[in-house]
């Protein structure tokens, strides 16, 4: 059970979970525009467009933050990608001039 609930904390906290939230409530917001001028027109018409393209702009440029950090993650964890291959490749390299040394030598 508190391995669960871990699972469901790293999730919660996780960049994928607001990337989904924060578009699946940008797209929601936005198509409330909608039945607001359908249906609430003639009450409080300017508070209510003002507010539900305050919702809306607030989501989607939440939306586009995570999406940014989720490149700038892909982008960390491919130059660490990157970084890593070529210590190995460097050391791969090493072990060969090593090995060459020791077949001369001897």
């Amino acid at each position: 059970m508190l391995t669960r609930c871990k699972a469901v904390r790293r999730y919660l906290n996780s960049t994928d979970f607001y990337l989904r939230y924060h578009s699946w409530a940008a797209w929601f917001w936005f198509i409330m525009i909608v039945p607001s001028w359908l249906w609430l027109r003639n009450s409080l018409f300017w508070v209510i467009l003002v507010s539900l393209y305050a919702n809306m702009a607030t989501e989607w440029g939440a939306w586009q933050a995570v999406r940014a950090e989720v490149q700038a993650l892909r982008a960390e964890l491919a130059a660490t990608l990157a970084a890593t291959q070529a210590d190995a490749a460097i050391l791969a390299a090493i072990e060969r001039i090593e090995d060459k040394r020791d077949d001369s030598s001897a």
